[in-house]
């Protein structure tokens, strides 16, 4: 695994899927630093960067995080390969993300 804190970037998330800046991911995992209290998480993908839908997980349901402040979570496999992502959290907040190369 490649991890480098240097491309760490700021976001800020909305608790919209439309105002919430895409990710271009493709990769393996994110790890996701929650700043301030993000409550839940709901990760969006998209193939083509433009149309997003709620990212599914093995049993249908949508893949979700509890985020509170000062927490670091790590997404892997309900991620992997997807072009573009978006996180969009139920209350808004700051966060940072760092992508992941296994």
């Amino acid at each position: 695994m490649t991890y480098s804190p240097k491309a760490s970037s700021q976001i800020s998330l909305t608790d919209a899927e439309s105002t919430t800046p895409i990710i271009p991911f493709g990769q393996t995992a994110l790890i996701l630093q929650a700043v301030q209290n993000l409550a839940t998480v709901t990760f969006y993908g998209s193939v083509d960067g433009e149309n997003f839908d709620v990212i599914k997980d093995a049993s249908n349901a949508s893949v979700t995080r509890s985020c509170a402040a000062d927490t670091i979570h790590r997404i892997g496999d309900d991620l992997m390969g997807m072009p573009f992502i978006k996180l969009v959290s139920s209350t808004g907040g700051k966060g940072r993300y760092t992508v992941v190369h296994d």
